[in-house]
């Protein structure tokens, strides 16, 4: 991966790690889908953040699977 590429990629959330929401595909389109449906389009990332991780609008099981998820929106 060049180097524009990989700061490409991590600005729209991939990591250069093994592990994380993308490589174990935490959050997927119908989650996507759920939370943008559910929060207004000027929410800003602490609105994301108590929503995914507070509300478990996502459904996960785990506090970890929820903070995962919302480090990926």
């Amino acid at each position: 991966m060049s180097n524009v590429t990989g700061e490409l990629a991590e600005d729209l959330g991939f990591r250069k790690r093994l592990c994380g929401p993308h490589s174990s595909r935490t959050i997927m389109l119908r989650e996507v889908s759920i939370l943008f449906d559910s929060t207004p389009p000027v929410a800003g990332k602490e609105h994301y953040a108590r929503v995914i991780i507070d509300e478990n609008i996502l459904g996960k099981g785990t506090t970890s699977t929820r903070r995962e998820s919302e480090e990926a929106s």
